[in-house]
């Protein structure tokens, strides 16, 4: 943010960079192993829009996502937490997202094609990009750490435009933001990603 494919695997010098970067010039690889849920068609009805301009924003609410209490710290290693501020995020998303990722979710063009410096165009955030392929935890890094340091961590080296915003957002603005992203998604995406934060948070090396 100013202020969460034929993909790509983390093994290759370029990848598709997926909540929740916000902006910058392109998010993260898609590690996530494709599986018949990922590429099975989509039969939910879609949304008219991928997601309302914030002028549009719905009133403030809270979004009860099932998810575990935030853990106190720099890294929250837990799920979303239930109670969050669409609104907010709507105009959070607005002021440090939208730059690169698109008013309306969209991304930028052609941002599956690496740039010259390796890094890649920012993704969308709707259902066409894969943030939905990521649990919370790291839609969560992603944003805060920023796309290299977060998988510096993992022992992988990539050239991501995704900065990091733990200097700028506070961590519940950061969730805030991410859950008015996924309010967007079909309800096909959001089981599929909420199966992938399970997954995540299941993890003994998380």
């Amino acid at each position: 943010m100013s202020g969460i494919a034929t993909r790509t695997r983390v093994g290759a010098a370029v990848a598709t960079v997926a909540v929740l970067g916000l902006a910058a010039v392109a998010f993260w690889p898609d590690t996530a192993p494709d599986t018949a849920a990922d590429t099975a068609p989509d039969t939910a009805p879609k949304p008219e829009s991928a997601a309302a301009p914030v002028t549009t924003a719905p009133a403030p609410q809270t979004q009860t996502t099932g998810a575990l209490p935030p853990v106190e710290g720099a890294v929250p290693t837990e799920a979303q937490p239930a109670d969050v501020n669409l609104q907010a995020g709507a105009q959070l998303y607005a002021e440090n997202c939208a730059s690169c990722h698109g008013a309306d979710l969209e991304g930028q063009p052609d941002w599956r094609t690496p740039l010259e410096d390796g890094s890649l165009p920012a993704p969308p955030h709707d259902d066409s990009g894969h943030t939905w392929h990521h649990g919370d935890p790291t839609l969560f890094k992603y944003v805060k750490l920023g796309g290299e340091a977060t998988l510096a961590q993992q022992g992988i080296e990539f050239n991501s435009g995704m900065p990091g915003f733990g200097d700028s957002l506070t961590d519940a603005e950061i969730r805030d933001i991410l859950a008015y992203i996924r309010s967007t998604w079909s309800e096909r995406s959001q089981k599929l990603q909420a199966a992938r934060t399970e997954a995540e948070l299941a993890a003994p090396d998380r």
